[in-house]
């Protein structure tokens, strides 16, 4: 058998990156800045004192225009919050309060967070509000089929004491991906779990979920 030429071998290796990559690229999260969260808590904030809280989204602008996000961003978290050890309040109990106070489509104000709390006898609510979702043109440098923009997401949690309406922990997630302009919400959804992985557990020796890459 006659090896390959030169030439072949540079054809072949150039279909690789041209067919295959792309179609790489196209089915994952591609990561150019990755996940960040910034957090803090109060001193002498003990979660182990938590018995329940509720988990409600607060206002944005960004969630009018998508009106599944918000339960998707609040599945999100409470997924996470579970395996740390926190009983969470049933959206049933949650969802015929927000219709009686009216502010379920706005979403929620930290003074709102606090009544529905005393409402649904919990001790603490954890309020997530989306900042932003903003999408570009990837760059130039980058060529996938089919092609994707670079969305970047930050999404805001704060944990609120309904008795002394102080809060006990906030934080701000972060998180930048090339993705399909029909996935962008799916970038929204990586930043509010890395910052739903940075509330302080309940539990302890219990490993956590798996991050996005």
């Amino acid at each position: 058998m006659t090896p390959p030429s030169r030439a072949s071998l540079r054809s072949r290796r150039l279909f690789v990156l041209v067919t295959i990559l792309p179609l790489f690229a196209s089915a994952c999260l591609v990561t150019p800045g990755g996940p960040h969260v910034e957090a803090v808590a109060a001193p002498g904030f003990d979660p182990t004192s938590i018995s329940k809280l509720a988990v409600t989204i607060g206002r944005s602008s960004q969630l009018t225009a998508n009106s599944d996000l918000g339960r998707r961003l609040e599945d999100q978290v409470v997924q996470v919050l579970l395996t740390k050890g926190y009983t969470i309040a049933a959206r049933s109990d949650v969802e015929p309060l927000l219709k009686e106070l009216k502010f379920q489509h706005s979403g929620t104000t930290d003074a709102d967070a606090a009544k529905l709390g005393r409402m649904l006898n919990v001790p603490v609510i954890l309020l997530v509000t989306l900042y932003s979702v903003e999408t570009h043109r990837a760059s130039t440098l980058i060529q996938t089929n089919p092609p994707m923009n670079e969305t970047s997401a930050t999404v805001g949690a704060r944990m609120i004491s309904v008795e002394r309406g102080e809060m006990l922990w906030t934080g701000t997630g972060s998180a930048r991906y090339l993705v399909g302009r029909e996935h962008a919400s799916e970038v929204a959804l990586a930043a509010a779990r890395e910052l739903a992985l940075s509330v302080p557990g309940k539990l302890s020796g219990v490993a956590s979920p798996k991050r996005y890459p």
